[in-house]
């Protein structure tokens, strides 16, 4: 890409610190950076056109007079040198001067977005986002005849052709698996996952720009990738830990049980299918039966042989993804491999917290666990460092543990991406649950074939048999009231022994917890639920390991989240009534390793409507009702489930009637994430995106060109905005007085360092629990600011408290003052 001389040297790009980056540098650098980066060669020409037209708007006069008045007065009155991406897409047009060229659509919506997302078509309006950049008060012709005398047009155009056999190839690869009968969305649309090649490319081309205004403000060379040689050879370093690891724990093991039987045997099925060439696996196997490690042999063995860029982990709770980080961290013998990316990460040093957010911007380490917030936010949501990570899990593998956990509401938009990354991106999606929810086949958006890694559960019930699933929801008509759910759990302990107690609310785990302490002289009694801030919860289960581990007597009255993957074991579980693929989950916290002579048992219980008070849980009251419907069925005829409550075909029967009675009752897009404020969903949005081509349609009214432009409708923007795993609206976050957090907040009223404060406040997420309104409003006065008006605060952000008598040390945080309370 040759132009005139010295040309670099006439336009300013940045400015910091008394330094100047001229234009053509950083463009030149980005080109070469999206080149290297981005993962799918018939992509690069586009990302490598995009890159050069991204900043074009900087040769304005406008943006140069703000540089210079930075550089001469060390600030600017001027608000960040105005619009400087629409420049490079007006160019682009002007190039491909035939609007019904869709490689001009794709690359200009790149340069237009590089700041962010944008929609296609706006929601609102019906415009489009090219007419949209028509009205930025740009000299455009100007800025063009600049850009020539850096670069040759000719070459420019040569890179835009190439940039169409490129799109010619992602189309091929789209049609190969996308239905193309009757217009059917079985496995998806064609527009979706056009968006999400979009996606794909913005990310490449963010993570470029963002990467080289890095190196040059930090004064710093770029790091260096990792070769494919090099990561070679740490996947043969840490499969060879791996086996010597898995040696010393089968060596260590007194007997050869038959649990410990089964699970080599999975672990050598999940070995074999690693030397495949196929890219969707479905790990269908029972609680307790060694899916970590048996995942991991996969993926490690997958990546060594398929030459992958990174091996991903990601559970749906930080209490999972903790508990399996340490041993994955043993497993393969090298911390350094590993970056664990969740929001209990706490590091004391602020440098070394410095280095981890770095780290987590482009998720460079070989092997990153994460949660499944964190992996569907950077497939969907618009935060630009989510945005940016995206390419990262090209030729990868990803094991998604406890994957039944994936919000009811974003079950098309995952399943659609797990088509998109294994179809297009070289990545190999491993689905692990005992649970499976993709077993049940949909009209629309499913996932598509996958190969079972480890065979039928079914192979496995007669070694795993651990529980009997014993149904006590209509022994009380009408069903429980706290009272006789204490009296039955009294009983149930007194017969069976260590007992765990799951119930679907905060407010009755409490208030059973309460009404047990009274009379709770023969055992130790815990109580977990999200009233209680993380180091709370954590410490309480290690306090709940050790009393099982020294046989202690003890009853654990619980919400839901424990009901996945914590490794405890007790010798009997009364859950509350909910969907079955909570009380099979549950199940696994029963007799987990068959230390018990007998099997244990796993009371099916149900509480009083009033008392349990979820009418406003839609989710969950028909997934109660659904889990009725299969409990009636199996005590008529068992035969059609294959005589329990844990088959496949029981769970894939459950999934088909939860899934029918959603769909009925809150609407067809339930499982589409609705947005009500548009009537539509996040997966048209992402797609067709009726809405707005309507609306388009009205503003274009008579305009016979636009019928069919533009070719791309997504709103990316609106679409990303209103994307949210778990909605934050109504939460308010409160510290909490527990451990360390007075210390901390002390702490943070002195940082003077922006970095300092910052570093505290991620510390402090370990002491914060998430409150309602509704909740923080019947508290009053007991909840204020943590830091004085004129102390310290980070970019305005109130930081709340609580009264120390409205913390328990029972149960966590409440809405009245408590007689047994934590000081800090």
């Amino acid at each position: 890409m040759k132009g005139g001389e010295n040309v670099e040297e006439k336009y300013i790009a940045h400015v910091y610190d008394g330094r100047i980056q001229g234009l053509k540098e950083h463009l030149d650098n980005v080109f070469t950076l999206a080149g290297d980066n981005c993962p799918i060669s018939y992509l690069k020409p586009i990302v490598k056109v995009a890159a050069l037209l991204h900043d074009d708007g900087k040769i304005g006069q406008e943006f140069q007079d703000y540089m210079r008045d930075i550089i001469n007065l060390g600030y600017s009155h001027k608000n960040n040198g105005g619009d400087h991406s629409t420049a490079g897409g007006k160019i682009l047009e002007r190039m491909v001067n035939s609007k019904k060229d869709v490689i001009r659509e794709v690359i200009g919506n790149l340069v237009y977005s590089h700041h962010g997302l944008k929609d296609c078509i706006d929601m609102e309006s019906g415009e489009t986002l090219s007419d949209k950049r028509n009205k930025s008060e740009i000299d455009v012709d100007y800025i063009e005849k600049c850009f020539y005398e850096m670069y040759e047009k000719n070459d420019i155009k040569k890179l835009a052709l190439e940039s169409c056999k490129g799109l010619r190839e992602e189309y091929k690869n789209i049609n190969s698996f996308v239905n193309k009968e009757n217009d059917l969305d079985v496995w998806g649309s064609r527009d979706f996952y056009e968006g999400m090649y979009e996606r794909l490319m913005l990310s490449v081309l963010i993570d470029s720009d963002w990467s080289d205004t890095a190196s040059f403000s930090d004064d710093e060379s770029l790091s260096k990738k990792i070769s494919q040689d090099e990561l070679d050879d740490i996947w043969e370093s840490c499969i060879m830990n791996f086996n010597e690891h898995m040696a010393r724990i089968e060596h260590s093991s007194s007997k050869k049980s038959v649990l410990n039987i089964q699970r080599n045997r999975i672990s050598n099925l999940c070995y074999e299918a690693s030397k495949e060439e196929f890219n969707r696996y479905r790990l269908t196997v029972p609680t307790g039966s060694g899916k970590t490690y048996s995942s991991l042999r996969f993926a490690l063995n997958r990546a060594l042989n398929s030459h992958k860029s990174h091996i991903f982990y990601v559970a749906p709770y930080n209490s999972i993804l903790e508990q399996n980080a340490d041993e994955i961290r043993s497993a393969i013998g090298n911390d350094g491999y590993v970056l664990e990316h969740h929001c209990n990460v706490i590091y004391d040093d602020v440098e070394d917290d410095a280095n981890y957010r770095k780290l987590t911007e482009r998720w460079s380490r070989p092997i990153i666990l994460t949660t499944a917030v964190q992996m569907l936010n950077t497939l969907f949501s618009d935060n630009k460092s989510c945005i940016r990570r995206m390419y990262s899990l090209c030729n990868s593998v990803i094991i998604f543990d406890e994957v039944q956990a994936v919000p009811m509401k974003c079950t098309d938009l995952f399943n659609l991406a797990v088509n998109f990354l294994s179809q297009c991106c070289n990545t190999t999606v491993v689905l692990c649950s005992a649970t499976q929810p993709s077993l049940a086949v949909k009209d629309e958006n499913n996932i598509l074939q996958c190969n079972e890694m480890a065979g039928k559960i079914s192979d496995y019930v007669k070694e795993f048999k651990r529980v009997e699933f014993v149904d006590e929801s209509e022994s009380v008509k009408g069903g429980m009231d706290i009272e006789n759910l204490k009296t039955f759990v009294l009983n149930v302990f007194k017969s069976n022994g260590n007992t765990l107690v799951i119930v679907n609310t905060k407010a009755v785990a409490r208030k059973l917890y309460q009404a047990l302490d009274e009379c709770c002289d023969d055992f130790e009694l815990y109580h977990l639920s999200t009233n209680m801030c993380p180091e709370h919860r954590d410490d309480t289960l290690n306090k709940i390991r050790r009393s099982l581990k020294e046989c202690v007597p003890t009853i654990c009255v619980s919400t839901q989240l424990v009901e996945a993957g914590v490794d405890l074991s007790f010798d009997c579980v009364v859950r509350s009534l909910t969907g079955l693929d909570g009380i099979v989950q549950a199940a696994g916290r029963c007799n987990r390793h068959k230390e018990k002579k007998n099997l244990g048992k796993v009371f099916i219980v149900k509480m009083k409507q009033e008392v349990e008070n979820i009418g406003r849980m839609k989710e969950m009251l028909y997934a109660q009702e659904a889990c009725e419907d299969l409990l009636r069925i199996f005590k008529g005829t068992p035969e059609r489930l294959d005589y329990a409550l844990d088959t496949q075909t029981a769970i894939k029967k459950y999934y088909e009637i939860y899934q029918s009675k959603l769909k009925i009752n809150l609407g067809e897009n339930v499982m589409k994430y609705p947005v009500p404020d548009y009537d539509t969903d996040i997966v048209e949005m992402l797609g067709r995106n009726k809405v707005g081509n309507n609306q388009k349609n009205r503003h274009y009214v008579g305009v016979r060109e636009m019928t069919e432009l533009p070719h791309l409708k997504q709103a990316f923007e609106t679409a990303g905005k209103k994307f949210e795993v778990i909605s934050e609206d109504g939460k308010n976050s409160i510290i909490v007085p527990y451990g360390d957090s007075g210390i901390l907040i002390e702490a943070l009223s002195k940082a003077k360092k922006t970095s300092d404060a910052k570093s505290i406040l991620r510390r402090l997420q370990r002491y914060t629990v998430q409150v309602s309104d509704v909740f923080k409003e019947r508290c009053g006065n007991a909840i204020y600011p943590a830091l004085e008006r004129n102390a310290y605060s980070v970019f305005d952000i109130k930081i709340l408290t609580i009264s120390s008598s409205y913390y328990s040390e029972k149960v966590g945080i409440t809405d009245e003052p408590q007689n047994t309370f934590m000081n800090f």
